[in-house]
This record gives C-alpha cells, sequence and structure tokens, in this order.
C-alpha cells in the first residue's frame, strides 16, 4: 500500500476515534461545522481532535537524522528575559505576576497551603533573602528559571539521542510552555518540572540514585507539577509491566522510593487537602489554550510539529505526554497540565524532519 495512503487511512481512523472519544465525554462535533469553526475560532478550536491524532500517529516508531543546531543560541534565547531587568523598563513594571506572593512570603513567612506545596522552594528563597533585598529576589526569579529549564531540555535531548541537546534547548527556549510560564508566574512549577526532566535523564541513562533524588528535590518544590510527571513516570512503568511481565531493576528501584509519596498524595487530594479542580468542558479545554495568560499557550504550529515528532520520541516522554493530554479531558487545569510537558522533545525530533529549508524559515520567524 503506498505510503500516503496509509497516511490518509490513519488520519480517518484517527478522527473517527477523536469523535467517539469525545462523544463518550459528552462533547458532540460536528464535522461539516468544523471549517467554519476553523474561520470563527482560529485552529486552537481544533486542538484536542490534533492531540487525540497525535497519540495514534505517535504508536509507531522510526528513527530521525538530528538536525544540527548551534549550542550557544540556544542558551542565548532565556537573554531575551532580562530585558524587563534593564533601564528599557522605564516604567520598573514586574516580569511576571505571581513575584508578589512571593515577596509577601519573603516579609512574613507563614506555614499554610502556599507553604505546604512548595516548602523547598520557599526555603531556598527564603535562604537567598538572607543577603539579596526580598523586593529585587522576588522579580529576579524568572531569568534564572528559564536558563534551568533550556538547560534541562538540553540535557534530556542529549540523553536520548547525542546531537539532539541543542535543538531541543533551541525549541524549549521559543516553547508557548515558557513563554506561558512568563505570563503565568508559576516559578516553583517550572523549578519544580526543570529538576524533574534531569531527573528522568538520569531514570534514562540507569542512574537510579540521582534520579530519585531529584525527584524528591521536585516534589518538595512543587508538589502538583510532580505528581503530574511522577504519575506519568509510574503509568510507563505500569504498561510495561503488563507487556513484557518484567521491569528493569532500574524502574523497579525508583519506583519502590517514588511511589509512596504518589500514593500518598493521591488520598490527600481524593481527602481534599489538596485541591484539584476536575472539569471537562471542551471550551474551556479552547479557553485554556488560546486565551488564558494572554494567550501565551496558543501555539498551533508548534504543537502540530510536536505531533509530527511523537513517532520518534522515546516511550517514556511519549507515554507523559499522551497521560497529560488524557488528565487534561478530565481535570480544569489544561493550561498547567500541558505546560508541564517536555513538548520540546517532539517537537526538536518533528523540526528534523523537516525540509531544511521549512526548517530555517521557523527558526527565522521564531
Amino acid at each position: 500500500m503506498p505510503k500516503i495512503t496509509r497516511e490518509l487511512i490513519l488520519f480517518i481512523d484517527a478522527m473517527g476515534i477523536s469523535y467517539i472519544i469525545l462523544y463518550l465525554f459528552s462533547v458532540k462535533v460536528n464535522i461539516l461545522v468544523i471549517p467554519l469553526a476553523l474561520l470563527q475560532n482560529g485552529p486552537m478550536i481544533t486542538l484536542p481532535i490534533f492531540f487525540i491524532f497525535g497519540i495514534i500517529y505517535g504508536l509507531k516508531r522510526e528513527k530521525v537524522n538530528i538536525f544540527k543546531f548551534p549550542t550557544l543560541l540556544s542558551f542565548m534565547l532565556p537573554l531575551i528575559y532580562l530585558i524587563p531587568l534593564t533601564s528599557l523598563n522605564i516604567f520598573g513594571y514586574p516580569e511576571t505576576v505571581d513575584w508578589i506572593y512571593y515577596y509577601n512570603w519573603l516579609q512574613h513567612p507563614t506555614v499554610g497551603w502556599f507553604f505546604y506545596s512548595r516548602p523547598l522552594y520557599l526555603l531556598i528563597l527564603f535562604v537567598f533573602g538572607i543577603f539579596i533585598n526580598h523586593l529585587t529576589l522576588a522579580r529576579l526569579e524568572f531569568p534564572p528559571l528559564a536558563f534551568l529549564y533550556v538547560f534541562s531540555a538540553y540535557y534530556l535531548g542529549n540523553t536520548i539521542n547525542k546531537g539532539l541537546g541543542p535543538i531541543s534547548a533551541f525549541m524549549a527556549g521559543i516553547s508557548p510552555m515558557l513563554l506561558t510560564f512568563l505570563y503565568s508566574g508559576l516559578d516553583a512549577n517550572l523549578f519544580s518540572i526543570s529538576i524533574m526532566f534531569i531527573a528522568i535523564s538520569f531514570l534514562i541513562k540507569r542512574k537510579t540514585f540521582p534520579a530519585i533524588l531529584l525527584s524528591y528535590v521536585a516534589l518538595f518544590s512543587h508538589v502538583y507539577a510532580w505528581a503530574q510527571l511522577e504519575g506519568s513516570i509510574l503509568i510507563y512503568i505500569l504498561i510495561i509491566y503488563l507487556l513484557k511481565r518484567s521491569i528493569p531493576s532500574h524502574l523497579i528501584k525508583y519506583a519502590i522510593f517514588t511511589a509512596p509519596p504518589f500514593i500518598l498524595g493521591v488520598i490527600l487530594i481524593l481527602t481534599g487537602f489538596f485541591s484539584v479542580p476536575i472539569g471537562d468542558s471542551y471550551s474551556n479545554f479552547y479557553f485554556q489554550t488560546a486565551f488564558l495568560s494572554w494567550g501565551s499557550a496558543s501555539a498551533f504550529i508548534y504543537y502540530v510539529i510536536s505531533i509530527y515528532g511523537l513517532r520518534g520520541t522515546p516511550r517514556i516522554i511519549y507515554t507523559m505526554i499522551v497521560s497529560s493530554i488524557f488528565a487534561s479531558f478530565f481535570l480544569a487545569v489544561v493550561q498547567n497540565l500541558i505546560i508541564d510537558t517536555p513538548l520540546f522533545l517532539p517537537a526538536a525530533i518533528g523540526l528534523s524532519k523537516m525540509r531544511r529549508d521549512l526548517v530555517f524559515l521557523f527558526c527565522y520567524f521564531s
């Protein structure tokens, strides 16, 4: 069967399965109305359908020749987040919106929900606050966190495939995820997932001890972000067991030491100690991806490139992305679930699969 025929049949199957899944969630999609919806609302209205198609498309594996990208340029991108700290910001507007919460906590440290959900991150800030003015510290959080995020993308990319690091870091630096963190001010969240991506790198390398250690650092830095990624890893381990009836020893050790706090967290969520908003509204998905945080997560082309690269993505990363997408259909925190995933990896792989002239065009307009 010709390749284009297979791809067309796969696309039709994916659309059919997407329709059925959405119908099960009481979301009735009229296929004939989609062209009109695209004209009225833009392509982001179809993002859930594209995500489901991407999940099916990514089931197949393929090898990709990685696009060579200059490492220095990847790490120069976060410098743009220093601009608001210069004299160009004549009014001295803060760069993020959450700085006031961290500033108030540094001024009056208290134990409560804000502390319980990110104790280690606040303690790190408290130590720095001994030497740095609290107002300055609260406003300076994001630039170093952006560098850490780009570095974690670089390290994870190189762990998966030698040479993938630079282009992975580049796609992290220009990603809607990092831009949304900037506009949402989710500083502890950004720190936690960056540490977790490095932990996953060690886990892939079968270096269990540093993976467990960094996982706990991520846990105590932001409970919710850690729970999302940790849950994905445990799902991946469970799938391996179901398919092969055996689990590699390094994954067993990791699960033994990190699963208990995850299970405890689930219990605390079910008992209401940690609240998680439930929701399965299609309109909520569209609003959070297209408009929330000033539309910073609205990057349809980026998501399409990520879907295009899913076939070359390692199973553990694929599972992480898929589980987060499915969770976004049930939970109301759609934006958080999407920006916490390492979409920069399939995006880097997807970019590597494209024609070189299109790659340069994409990089130029980025």
